[in-house]
């Protein structure tokens, strides 16, 4: 009588301390599980970190080579010193998103300057991490074959961009395709040495009037 009391015993004890085989302690762990669960399963997305940082989120650096957006009229490249240098300034009708200038809404895409109509210019930009042009109105007031400097942003071009050609020349980005010397009367299609990138977009394959 005294053995069946002293088992009963054990076996209570062995519940009150969750050491018994019938799932007390995973019951007892139950609740942290389910914490972690939730940490875990949040969407990426949803996550501060990763959250569109336009201008309206502000234009802090996470690293080295971001782009960011320091205001919705200018694009910017993070530098080693964690602060954004702005490397264009966004034409008419255009905005930074997503450290990019992006092509006014509803603006015919062009190859060249005789794809567009008016006034407007063929200017490029960053899609899908590609170089594409679109017609836009003019930005400054020199326009073709008028030299510049210094090479890259360029508010005084009507593209907005200097740029030098594989010949030395350096005027006002005037788009072309190769061997359509047509487009630039009294002047050469020529590939464009300078900038290495645009809004951190290589510039190679693409061609301007020289």
């Amino acid at each position: 009588m005294m053995r069946a009391a002293l088992a009963l015993g054990l076996v209570a004890c062995s519940f009150q301390h969750g050491t018994s085989s019938d799932g007390g302690g995973a019951a007892r762990d139950a609740p942290l599980l389910r914490d972690a669960r939730v940490v875990d399963a949040r969407p990426i997305d949803a996550r501060p970190i990763d959250a569109p940082r336009d201008a309206a989120m502000g234009a802090s650096c996470l690293f080295p080579g971001e782009r960011v957006c320091p205001d919705p009229g200018h694009a910017a490249a993070c530098d080693l010193t964690f602060q954004p240098v702005i490397d264009r300034t966004c034409p008419p009708g255009s905005s930074c998103s997503q450290g990019h200038c992006r092509a006014p809404a509803g603006a015919t895409a062009c190859k060249q300057q005789g794809d567009c109509s008016g006034v407007q210019v063929c200017d490029l930009y960053v899609v899908l991490g590609f170089l594409v042009g679109a017609c836009t109105d003019p930005m400054g007031a020199t326009g073709p074959y008028t030299p510049c400097s210094p090479i890259g942003d360029d508010t005084a071009c009507q593209s907005g961009i200097c740029t030098e050609s594989s010949g030395g020349t350096a005027q006002c980005l005037v788009p072309c395709q190769v061997g359509s010397d047509a487009e630039c009367p009294g002047h050469a299609c020529d590939s464009i040495a300078s900038p290495a990138t645009i809004e951190g977009v290589s510039t190679f394959g693409k061609w301007g009037c020289d």
